[in-house]
């Protein structure tokens, strides 16, 4: 059974060729069309079958541009490494060898066209995808420039359904009809991002975890410990008696005691009281902080088992705002992006307004313009109040508010941005350029936005872009690409914010 292939639009990035692919995989040789190719076998390594490659692009680049615009934004897509129910990929190699055969047969004012590759799973090979540039009114045939396994220097070849051939008299005439049509300019602007994307990357377990972990144990070790049990031992006789010159035991006859033993229990019970208020009269030179204790604080009120799920909700909170913690350190300590519009025209644009849609797994950050960074800006939630007594507050309410009206000379912004944009799963921006003279160049170099990648990535970013104008009926579309920045390691800058160094 033949799977369904989504022909609405071009495998530009990872991400749609990547479901390309596995559609592909999923299918049979009925795939292939005047805009698609499959090839399981080709070996990377022999200029043999490099070339057929480049005769893909020469066949792909002779179509009519009607013909063309029918599948994949009138791209033409040739794929390598796939078979029928598999994809198993080609050891990699560099594009650069590939182009500097595939150079050969095209000549330097040959077709546009770029590589794709598609990681497989558990394998070090990749799948790779061939996307060439849309034919367009204007175009003249394209020839092949070097003799070649199937191909000969000066033919011209066409992509048809299922096979790539040499032309017919009559398709040689539509691509000089092709040729002599009038070229209107169908990118009338020019659009740039300068800046790059930064892969970010945190070790959580030297961070969160350890944060979370470190909090846990401070409150949990504040919780008071169980006595010991008292050891069962035969206490010793705390009974005491009194005895006479004689040894002789008087238990149970108070008063009666003989004369020498009055007089030796007297002077030691007079000998007790001197001490007794002699340490007294020390004691009442200090001031007792018992009676201020008792009326300052309050007892700890919660149970112990509301205390250990205040502690439980708050690792919740805390792993919850952990995202936008980093977004926040990421948007104080890397640059923004600024986006340029050049109307390469003479035509005067108004209310111009400019989309881009950035593919794959880039993400949109807030700038910040501030690279100190505090605590405080990391907006996590503070942990439960370590368990104990709670001191009372006794001037609160003593007296009366005045209520005093302090005029402030500062007012609130009327500053709207015109740039608008949201993580979609990839990025979508909007801004509002306004007006735009003939080859003039918008520049909005606020610098509102940061763009991060995941730890690790080291593909470009690739979008697409359109612009829209009033009274214009047509939307003008182009592509774009933004480099990968250096990768950013931010996990000793938590680890000083946390304090777990």
């Amino acid at each position: 059974m033949t799977a369904e292939l989504d022909v609405s639009r071009a495998p530009l990035g990872q991400i749609a060729a990547a479901s390309l692919v596995d559609a592909v995989a999923a299918g049979d040789d009925r795939l292939e069309r005047h805009y698609l190719e499959v090839k399981s076998d080709l070996d990377m390594t022999k200029k043999t079958d490099v070339a057929k490659i480049a005769k893909y692009i020469l066949g792909s680049a002779n179509r009519t541009p009607e013909l063309a615009a029918t599948a994949f934004e009138g791209y033409g897509v040739m794929i390598v490494g796939v078979a029928p129910g598999a994809a198993r990929g080609v050891p990699p190699i560099e594009v650069l060898e590939i182009s500097k055969i595939v150079s050969q047969y095209l000549g330097a004012s040959g077709p546009h066209w770029d590589v794709v590759r598609v990681p497989v799973a558990g394998s070090s090979n990749e799948v790779l995808v061939v996307v060439v540039d849309p034919p367009k009114d204007g175009q003249k045939p394209f020839p092949c420039r070097k003799d070649g396994d199937g191909l000969v220097d000066g033919r011209v070849y066409i992509r048809a359904d299922g096979e790539t051939r040499e032309a017919k008299g009559d398709e040689l005439d539509r691509l000089l009809e092709r040729a002599a049509a009038q070229v209107l300019p169908d990118v009338a602007f020019d659009v740039a991002i300068d800046g790059a994307a930064h892969p970010v990357d945190v070790d959580e377990s030297r961070t969160l975890e350890a944060r979370i972990q470190g909090v846990t144990r401070e409150l949990i070790d504040a919780l008071p410990q169980p006595e010991p049990e008292p050891s069962v031992e035969e206490a010793p006789d705390q009974s005491h008696e009194l005895t006479g010159a004689t040894g002789a035991g008087f238990k149970g006859y108070p008063g009666v005691v003989s004369g020498v033993a009055a007089a030796a229990f007297a002077e030691a019970l007079s000998s007790q009281t001197s001490a007794l208020a002699k340490m007294a009269a020390e004691l009442s030179r200090v001031p007792s902080p018992s009676i201020s204790s008792l009326i300052n604080t309050e007892p700890e009120k919660r149970s112990e088992e509301d205390y250990r799920a205040s502690i439980e909700a708050w690792e919740v909170r805390f792993r919850e705002a952990w995202p936008a913690a980093i977004d926040a350190v990421t948007g104080r300590l890397l640059e923004g992006i600024t986006i340029r519009v050049k109307n390469e025209t003479k035509t005067f644009f108004h209310e111009v307004e400019l989309k881009i849609h950035l593919d794959g797994v880039v993400r949109g950050v807030d700038y910040f313009d501030d690279d100190r960074i505090h605590r405080s800006d990391l907006n996590l939630p503070t942990p439960p109040r370590v368990w104990g007594p709670v001191s009372r507050s006794f001037d609160a309410g003593l007296l009366p508010h005045q209520g005093i009206y302090l005029p402030s000379n500062s007012f609130p912004s009327t500053y709207r941005s015109p740039l608008d944009w949201r993580n979609s799963g990839s990025v979508d921006l909007r801004l509002r350029v306004g007006e735009l003279r003939p080859r003039e160049e918008y520049v909005f170099d606020e610098q509102e936005l940061v763009l991060v990648l995941p730890a690790g990535h080291e593909a470009p970013v690739v979008g697409t872009w359109e612009i829209t104008a009033r009274d214009h009926n047509e939307i003008y579309s182009g592509s774009i690409t933004i480099p990968v920045g250096e990768p950013v390691d931010l996990t000793e800058v938590f680890s000083k914010l946390l304090k777990l160094d």
